[in-house]
């Protein structure tokens, strides 16, 4: 007498890309938008890597790095650089276009020495606290995606003696391999 097996497994939904258990390298552009507790705004333009690994097809392990500055010059008045590790959680991993949400935390390293019309903020030191963000991969094959995110800062060190606003907001595009 022989047996026979079914398969009783739902049907699993076709993949166009499989990003399961890949590590991958990025290059990032963006902006990092906060401001001063006076209510003076600022945004900085930046640059940044990115280290990551899919160990499931639904979950990313990040971890970026970014520089950002006001001009890029030997006179800028501001320096700002973010080391941020994360999870992003997947929602359509087997699709090319796949949205997702990022939680994490961010390290800010701070070197502002700012003036403008009525008024000037001195700031050296670190700031720190939870991330979250929204973002969108788009696969261009198995190694190579554009990405990008848009992440919330929210700072628990920062205090009245700080000038700073207590968050900011970074949006960042990039290019993983």
């Amino acid at each position: 007498s022989s047996t026979v097996v079914v398969d009783e497994r739902p049907d699993l939904p076709k993949r166009s890309i499989d990003r399961t258990d890949k590590y991958f390298v990025g290059v990032t552009g963006g902006q990092y938008l906060s401001g001063y507790d006076s209510g003076v705004g600022f945004s900085d333009g930046g640059l940044g890597v990115t280290l990551g690994y899919r160990p499931v097809e639904t979950v990313g392990l990040e971890l970026g790095y970014t520089y950002f500055d006001q001009t890029f010059e030997g006179d800028t008045e501001r320096q700002t650089s973010t080391l941020q590790p994360s999870v992003n959680l997947y929602a359509f991993p087997w699709k090319r276009v796949n949205p997702y949400v990022q939680l994490g935390g961010t390290m800010t390293r701070r070197a502002y020495d700012d003036s403008w019309d009525g008024g000037e903020a001195t700031v050296m030191g670190s700031a720190y606290g939870p991330h979250a963000g929204l973002g969108l991969e788009i696969a261009l094959g198995e190694n190579l995606a554009l990405d990008a995110k848009g992440t919330y800062i929210g700072y628990m060190n920062v205090d009245g003696s700080d000038p700073n606003a207590p968050a900011a907001l970074q949006g960042t595009v990039g290019l993983d391999l």
